[in-house]
């Protein structure tokens, strides 16, 4: 039964994926809080680390470590200690990150009160800075403005480029667009100020640039979505990976039968006068399965990886996740091949997945033995 269940809190968990749910959020032993849902704010402060996957994204509490988080809207209003990793389509930082930020999205806004202590990378449609950064600005956009402070040098790619009244670079200016500036009367630049001009970005380049900014949010959210599963069933998850590598061909085989068959099932079910009452709840935890087994794909692969490649000792651990789900990601880009290894290792869990929910529930279905006089 506990397969079972494990399969329906991680449904809700990833409900965003399926259907609209609020959020859940928890804290481990070592002082991470993980938080996953279509709703979800993150009040508490973390000694250790902040990771967050949905829909709305709320972190008021602070981080004495890291923040990664992922989502349709992303704000940041707690303190964060050490580094921040976020990326969705709308990003609001409010607060301090003592480290270095890394932003991804449709739109980025550093307002007045936000502060970041060792440099920024963002990637964006729209970007405003008008908080403080510590280190060096590299940013690319269609529209940056700048109407804050950057400690360092500022490198920045834009289809349009405004520095405000309020702007200080106190490094070098070296920046890209099709026309120069907009530096209000007001703004300071300390060092030199290197202009190149482009060409107007074209509609092709415009939709890679995008596609290029949908990956990197894509990787954040597996990155925060693999982390969250992990910490909610570490057994499970062990369990599951390890029965993926040691019985690899029986999944694949599993999984391929599984995705083939069930979507045949409901429609055979709905043609029927009442077998609606189950398709429905077949066909919501069949796509709950396949969610899943997106992100249970990766760790899989991490798992192979991790333990028979590298030789680590703890496979999933958290540096391993985050680095096994890059390279999973990164190897997905490869043109067709990479479509193939991502689909191999998702049937591969999705047939782990279904085998562990009948084994358990089979299980919980059988008779209890008697004790024998």
């Amino acid at each position: 039964m506990r397969a079972f269940l494990f399969i329906t809190a991680a449904a809700f968990l990833f409900a965003p994926l399926v259907a609209g749910a609020d959020g859940i959020t928890f804290e481990t032993e070592r002082g991470n809080i993980y938080a996953a849902g279509s709703s979800i704010d993150v009040a508490k402060r973390a000694s250790h680390d902040i990771v967050a996957a949905g829909g709305q994204v709320v972190i008021s509490g602070s981080a004495d470590n890291e923040v990664l988080a992922a989502g349709g809207s992303v704000l940041l209003s707690g303190r964060t200690g050490g580094d921040a990793r976020l990326a969705g389509g709308t990003i609001t930082v409010m607060n301090q990150i003592g480290g270095e930020a890394v932003l991804a999205g449709g739109k980025i806004t550093l307002t007045p009160d936000g502060q970041i202590g060792s440099g920024l990378i963002a990637a964006a449609g729209e970007i405003t800075i008008e908080g403080a950064i510590g280190g060096t600005a590299r940013i690319i956009g269609k529209t940056v403005t700048i109407n804050g402070t950057i400690d360092k040098d500022a490198v920045i790619r834009a289809e349009r480029l405004i520095i405000g009244k309020n702007g200080i670079i106190k490094g070098n200016l070296r920046y890209e667009a099709p026309e120069e500036a907009r530096i209000a009367q007001g703004a300071v630049i300390s060092g030199t100020t290197l202009f190149t001009r482009t060409e107007p970005v074209r509609l092709g380049e415009k939709g890679a640039a995008f596609l290029g900014i949908w990956w990197v949010v894509k990787v954040i959210a597996f990155m925060a979505a693999a982390l969250v599963i992990h910490a909610a069933f570490p057994d499970k998850t062990r369990e599951l990976t390890a029965l993926s590598v040691n019985r690899f061909g029986q999944g694949l085989i599993t999984g391929l039968i599984v995705l083939a068959t069930v979507p045949v099932t409901v429609l055979l079910l709905f043609m029927t006068v009442i077998g609606w009452l189950i398709a429905l709840p077949v066909l919501f935890f069949y796509m709950a399965f396949v969610a899943l087994s997106t992100v249970l794909g990766a760790l899989v692969f991490t798992r192979w990886a991790g333990g028979y490649v590298l030789r680590n000792k703890d496979p999933l651990s958290s540096p391993m996740i985050l680095a096994g789900v890059l390279v999973y990601q990164v190897l997905g880009l490869i043109p067709l091949l990479g479509w193939i290894f991502k689909l191999v290792f998702l049937l591969c869990a999705l047939g782990s997945l279904s085998h562990l929910t009948y084994r358990d529930l089979k299980t919980a279905s059988a008779p209890a033995t008697a004790p024998t006089p």
